[in-house]
């Protein structure tokens, strides 16, 4: 199966803590990715964080599986997606 993998960095005007905690939760990528409309089935496990992300595209809703994982001592958010269209959303 092919892999990508992607990095982005931007200079926000906000504490760290407060950008981690923004980044954490999944229904904080509902409107931050544009393809991504709703969030559900999220699931909390320790450092992991699982849930379902609905990409709407114009005839087709894509709904991609998600795992987060959280380090808040380095900190880092990084997501694993698996999208049926073969697709991917949001900075993670």
């Amino acid at each position: 199966m092919p892999v990508d993998a992607f990095a982005h960095t931007f200079a926000v005007a906000a504490a760290p803590a407060t950008v981690y905690a923004h980044l954490a939760d999944p229904r904080s990528y509902v409107g931050l990715s544009p393809l991504v409309v709703a969030v559900r089935d999220v699931q909390t496990d320790g450092d992991q964080v699982t849930y379902v992300a609905l990409e709407r595209f114009r005839f087709y809703t894509n709904p991609i599986r998600v795992t987060m994982t959280l380090d808040p001592a380095a900190p880092s958010v990084v997501s694993a997606v698996v999208s049926p269209a073969g697709s991917g959303c949001g900075p993670r």
